[in-house]
Parts: C-alpha cells; structure tokens; sequence
C-alpha cells in the first residue's frame, strides 16, 4: 500500500509522508467530518484532515492538528 501511495502521489505531484502513528485514531476526525454535513464543509475538512496525516505526517488523534 505505502509503495502504491508514493507512486501516485509521486505522479499526480502531491506530497506523500508515511505518519509515524498509522493506523491513527481517527475517531474525533470522522466525528467532525460527519458533524459537518449539515454545514456543507466536509468535503473542506476531509481534504485538510488528509493533507495534515499523509501530506505532513500529521496525527490528526491530536486535537490540535483537527
């Protein structure tokens, strides 16, 4: 998976950083990402909460990061 997720990222020009913490505890992020619905800003959210893990190595457990 990491291989395939270098290469496509490598292709499409997109920075890829394997987090330290993977699988991460994503829950508070999946709860933001469906609390958001309603709002019509998970699209935004989802896009930032990849970036921040798989774009910067981020640990979106981390209230911080969210």
């Amino acid at each position: 998976m990491i291989r395939d997720m270098e290469r496509i990222t490598a292709e499409r020009a997109l920075p890829f950083v394997m987090p330290q913490t993977f699988p991460s505890r994503s829950l508070a992020a999946v709860r933001i990402a469906h609390a958001s619905e309603a709002d019509g800003w998970t699209p935004a959210f989802t896009r930032a909460a990849f970036t921040a893990e798989f774009g910067r190595g981020a640990d979106i457990a981390d209230p911080a990061v969210l």
